[in-house]
């Protein structure tokens, strides 16, 4: 077998990192009908409703004991309901990130999808997350890099120089250690 010619593509994923022609990346190509019908978003705040561009009030809520009383909530513009919208969406999210050192990851990525118009989100601290998470994931079943680790020492033979065992255990080092194959 020939050596290999360096730099080298080893493994790609299968989708692009913010792909933004993917299906899952479109906004607005779904109709009314088809969130309620098909994902079941009929009840989606409990302060604004995004299909008759309302304010929910107690009054307007159905399991009020005061449902109908004073009729429809007051109407708001498309841009109003967003900011309602999302600001429900930050005050949802504290539940779910109380503590730990990436509890406000989840507020700057909601506020960056209410405000960047489809930037990518980048954060030195959600990188420094997903490295914790793929160096510490040792799932036999699911974790990449052990599937890497083992395919490399399965199928490749190769002496390390030097140089990468070094770079290996350096803090700019990528999430697969040269130095743990086979010499």
């Amino acid at each position: 077998m020939a050596a290999l010619q360096f730099p080298c593509t080893i493994f790609t994923t299968q989708n692009r990192m913010d792909d933004y022609s993917a299906k899952d990346m479109r906004c607005g190509d779904l109709s009314e009908s088809q969130l309620k019908s098909q994902y079941r978003l009929v009840d989606v705040s409990t302060r604004a409703n995004p299909y008759t561009l309302t304010k929910i009030t107690p009054f307007n809520q159905p399991q009020s004991m005061f449902y109908g009383s004073r009729g429809e909530g007051e109407k708001i513009t498309r841009q109003q309901c967003t900011a309602i919208l999302f600001d429900e969406f930050r005050d949802l999210s504290r539940l779910f990130s109380i503590y730990g050192p990436y509890k406000h990851l989840i507020e700057k990525m909601i506020t960056h999808m209410q405000y960047d118009n489809g930037k990518p989100f980048t954060s030195m601290h959600l990188d420094s997350a997903l490295k914790e998470q793929i160096l510490r994931d040792n799932s036999t079943e699911n974790s990449t890099r052990l599937r890497l680790e083992k395919a490399f020492n399965t199928f490749i033979d190769c002496v390390v120089p030097p140089v990468f065992s070094t770079i290996a255990n350096s803090d700019s080092a990528s999430s697969i250690a040269f130095s743990n194959y086979r010499k």
